[in-house]
């Protein structure tokens, strides 16, 4: 069951939330099954925090800092994670289908079991299309060069 202070002061906005997280960066992050549907955590500073059982569905978390948080049979279903840091999370049989992780660090983060149909997709999407990015400067940086006169001293 989540802490209801904590859950009481996310309610009351990211604002708020990540002042009590900076006055209080000890404090331990208790959020287990709270029902978050689409909140808006945009840019909230949730690492660490235990979410495990969380119903973060549709949820904005655009930005969010969820560094070694631990979403262990969360549901995402739909949550926006766009430009959100994952990195070291805990996802085990974490749901989440359909989010948007368009530029999400997942570095380290352990989805075992983890439900990604379609937000797989959108990955593989936007590797691809940094990728082809890559290519183009590339390639414009070697047409550059050919162009340019040779030295001959």
């Amino acid at each position: 069951m989540a802490n209801r202070d904590q859950l009481k002061v996310l309610r009351l906005g990211v604002k708020a939330w990540n002042q009590r997280r900076k006055e209080n960066p000890q404090d331990r992050v208790y959020l287990v099954g709270a029902d978050l549907h689409q909140a808006n955590l945009a840019v909230a500073d949730l690492r660490m925090a235990n979410l495990n059982e969380a119903d973060l569905g549709e949820a904005n978390l655009r930005g969010s800092n969820l560094c070694k948080a631990h979403l262990d049979g969360a549901r995402l279903r739909k949550a926006d994670l766009r430009e959100t840091f994952l990195g070291g999370a805990h996802l085990r049989n974490a749901d989440l289908s359909q989010a948007n992780l368009h530029r999400a660090c997942l570095n380290r983060a352990i989805p075992v079991k983890t439900n990604m149909s379609s937000a797989a997709m959108m990955i593989a999407k936007a590797v691809t299309r940094i990728a082809k990015e890559l290519l183009r400067h590339l390639r414009r940086g070697l047409d550059a060069s050919a162009k340019e006169p040779k030295n001959l001293n």
